[in-house]
């Protein structure tokens, strides 16, 4: 975390952790770690700067800027930049925060994924949906 935060929280850049409300119960329990994934995994790569949006698949880098083109998209659309910025800020709301120390805070919705999974799937769905 302190790689992205620095030492000082920002409002221009912050990291969130986004729990699936579909990996809860026994199934959280037993599924082993790397198998958890196919629940649902959302991995928003996504960084937007003034009015240009990149979406990307890989971590920024030297390599994927220079060798490995193909990996991201470059988006100069004011009204889908808007969107994205308006969708990331949605699931933030809604995902841990990591604090620049890298501890974890809860969502600042309230609403917590892991203790109130059908009312956080339902708070999720709506608000996404009002973005659409």
């Amino acid at each position: 975390a302190e790689a992205v935060l620095g030492h000082t929280q920002s409002e221009k850049r912050s990291v969130s952790l986004f729990h699936t409300p579909a990996l809860r119960g026994q199934l959280k329990k037993h599924l082993p770690v790397r198998w958890n994934e196919t629940v649902g995994v959302l991995h928003l790569k996504v960084y937007i700067v003034d009015d240009e949006l990149i979406i990307s698949g890989a971590n920024l880098s030297n390599t994927y800027f220079t060798k490995r083109q193909d990996r991201y998209l470059v988006v100069r659309d004011a009204t889908v930049v808007d969107l994205f910025a308006q969708l990331v800020s949605t699931v933030a709301h809604l995902s841990y925060g990591v604090n620049s120390d890298g501890t974890m805070r809860a969502p600042p919705s309230g609403v917590d994924p892991v203790e109130s999974s059908s009312e956080f799937a339902s708070t999720l769905n709506q608000r996404v949906t009002e973005l659409l």
